[in-house]
């Protein structure tokens, strides 16, 4: 289990990913724009992929490739982050994907 509070700035915390997990849970308290990479580095790349929960005022989620690249996936997400209470979502990726 690994904990990080970050500030609201748009920097990432790179932490290295345990060997053989092709997954992970995380719980987010937050009004808006969580934002997770996935990097090959440990720092922001071309070759990351960006997690945005919350986006726009806490109303649209989606998986961009880079930082602040274009959505490759999106939907419809009002009100999925909270700033009253911890929640949990997961990402997983393998085979080239992520979900």
């Amino acid at each position: 289990r690994i904990h990080i509070s970050t500030p609201n700035k748009y920097e990432y915390q790179y932490v290295k990913k345990p060997t053989k997990v092709t997954h992970i849970q995380v719980a987010i308290k937050s009004h808006n724009d969580a934002h997770i990479a996935l990097s090959p580095t440990a720092h922001d790349s071309p070759e990351m992929v960006e997690i945005v929960l919350g986006g726009r005022q806490n109303s649209r989620s989606w998986i961009s490739r880079g930082k602040m690249g274009e959505p490759v996936a999106s939907a419809p997400t009002p009100g999925i982050l909270s700033w009253d209470e911890f929640r949990s979502f997961w990402i997983s990726w393998s085979g080239g994907g992520v979900q």
